[in-house]
């Protein structure tokens, strides 16, 4: 998932039962994935912060991350706190999945 501007962007964190519409038109890049959950719940770690933890139930789940705010150029890179923000969708998974790729946001791989 890139990471456009800086490492304080706000990201919301949802616990579903069953998975939610990805809403593709209001996000720049969206994946998701499995993830197996120990007791210690969701944990997001910047390079230069404390981990941020989020009292999630272990288990088995799928994921959907998706971000926006990309692509504003080089004077978005000065915005202090920059522009781009994160969602993260959480919901049970009783099957393995592959990983997918549901939207592309063209310039992530520069």
């Amino acid at each position: 998932m890139p990471v456009q501007w800086h490492f304080d962007a706000a990201m919301r964190v949802e616990l579903w039962v069953t998975p939610p519409d990805p809403d593709l038109t209001c996000w720049d890049h969206m994946v998701e994935l499995d993830l197996a959950l120990s007791d210690d719940g969701l944990h997001f770690q910047g390079p230069t912060h404390d981990a941020v933890s989020c009292p999630i139930p272990c288990g088995l789940y799928r994921i959907r991350i998706a971000g926006h705010g990309y692509g504003y150029g080089a004077a978005a890179k000065q915005l202090q706190g920059g522009p781009d923000s994160y969602r993260a969708q959480l919901w049970p998974q009783r099957l393995s999945s592959a990983p997918r790729l549901l939207k592309d946001w063209p310039d992530w791989r520069e």
